[in-house]
């Protein structure tokens, strides 16, 4: 009986919290333009400070202990089907983890893909870009693609208090699905 207890107090709280995001719009909106054909020629190592090109496209990010649920948003004017086959070649030619395809990626979609963090934005960010020091952890990889086909993206970050933090991942499956993005599993 406890454990049933304690999955209910869960879900009560749970509650409360989507309750309260919702009455009082309790989440900041941030969105960063991303022109592919710009991201930096560079390397990084984990350990040394971020480069300053790198550090600049970051500039405005929420802060680091904020849940977040995000998604890159493909700007008008661009084909999907051009960036699904950039995105396939990168796959089959870099040696870098990178997201997930679905069966039937979504051509009439205007989002490329959604996530969600439970901390840290900007390190998942560094690893969609490209900058990741670790090869094996699965991102868009965009530097490694996305330039030779100049992707113009938005970043649209939606940040909430660390009280949401036990809950984001109940956020990305619905916003995924509303979304439909070209590329990740969902």
């Amino acid at each position: 009986m406890p454990l049933h207890n304690t999955v209910l107090n869960h879900i009560s709280n749970g509650a409360q919290t989507l309750q309260h995001i919702h009455q009082n719009n309790a989440y900041q909106e941030t969105n960063i333009n991303i022109q592919c054909a710009s991201l930096p020629n560079i390397v990084w190592n984990n350990g040394t400070p971020i480069p300053t090109q790198l550090k600049t496209l970051l500039n405005g990010l929420p802060g680091n202990n904020a849940p977040c649920l995000y998604r890159f948003e493909i700007l008008p004017n661009q084909s999907t089907s051009k960036i699904l086959n950039a995105y396939m070649n990168m796959k089959q030619t870099v040696q870098r983890a990178s997201a997930a395809l679905k069966k039937s990626p979504p051509l009439n979609t205007n989002t490329l893909y959604v996530g969600k963090v439970k901390k840290n934005i900007e390190a998942r960010i560094i690893q969609h870009l490209g900058y990741s020091y670790n090869s094996n952890t699965s991102s868009l990889q965009l530097k490694w693609w996305a330039c030779s086909i100049a992707l113009n993206l938005n970043l649209q970050i939606f940040s909430f208090n660390n009280n949401v933090s036990p809950y984001i991942a109940t956020f990305e499956l619905p916003f995924s699905r509303v979304l439909n993005p070209l590329i990740g599993k969902q």
